[in-house]
């Protein structure tokens, strides 16, 4: 019976694997000092920061930086008139909405709950099956996280497509053309005696744009998989 128990729970978690993820996005600046959703309108600003994917973004006084892992380019916006609205959150990473008057034009969340909602007004994607189980590093040198990755389910104006971090895709949402990249997607399995144990990760980046998709993408060396911590 216990080896019967045993191979359900491995079955149901799918094969180890090495972590999918990319690097975890960085949102810092109004948001950190004010820990609360900040809504701006105005011309922005974007400046391109030393390393690939890093952005400083502006309007007016409202300043942010943003670490984007699937290389968004944010010059394209740049002298354009927008709404930039960030959701706060203490587990993981702040979400970023960037609108114009034709509606949503970038969209970025790291929690699992969210599901599109925020910037296109109804859900686009949300968590797939189990594809396997492993571990990802934490910044803490030597701790690792537990998890069951999974793949991503979006839903677009021709019908779901599946899928995996690190591989861009061009989708029609809502009529419009949209390069969506899954950053990361895992379940944290937590310690039964945890207290406070690491939330679930749906991570996601969308930019619309006519633009390729591209090839797919591999984290940054030396930069780490987003892992939450107690909200």
């Amino acid at each position: 019976m216990l080896i019967s128990l045993l191979s359900l729970i491995a079955c149901s978690s799918g094969p180890q694997m090495d972590d999918n993820s990319l690097e975890a996005v960085d949102l810092a600046g109004d948001i950190v000092v004010d820990e609360q959703d900040v809504a701006v309108a105005g011309v922005l600003d974007a400046s391109a920061g030393a390393d690939e994917g890093d952005w400083t973004l502006a309007i007016e006084d409202a300043t942010w930086t943003y670490h984007s892992p699937s290389h968004v380019d944010f010059s394209t916006m740049a002298g354009d008139s927008v709404a930039v609205t960030t959701q706060f959150n203490y587990s993981v990473s702040g979400g970023l909405v960037i609108s114009d008057d034709a509606g949503p034009r970038f969209t970025s969340s790291s929690t699992a709950s969210e599901d599109g909602s925020t910037a296109f007004g109804h859900a686009v994607w949300s968590r797939g099956d189990v594809i396997g189980h492993g571990v990802v590093q934490k910044r803490i040198d030597n701790e690792v996280q537990k998890v069951q990755f999974t793949d991503v389910v979006v839903t677009t104006d021709d019908g779901d497509v599946t899928m995996l971090p690190g591989e861009p895709a061009t989708v029609i949402i809502d009529g419009e053309s949209w390069r969506l990249t899954v950053l990361a997607a895992y379940l944290a399995v937590n310690s039964e005696k945890s207290k406070c144990g690491a939330p679930d990760i749906l991570s996601v980046e969308a930019v619309r744009t006519e633009e390729d998709a591209g090839p797919a993408l591999q984290r940054t060396s030396g930069l780490f998989a987003p892992v939450g911590g107690c909200g």
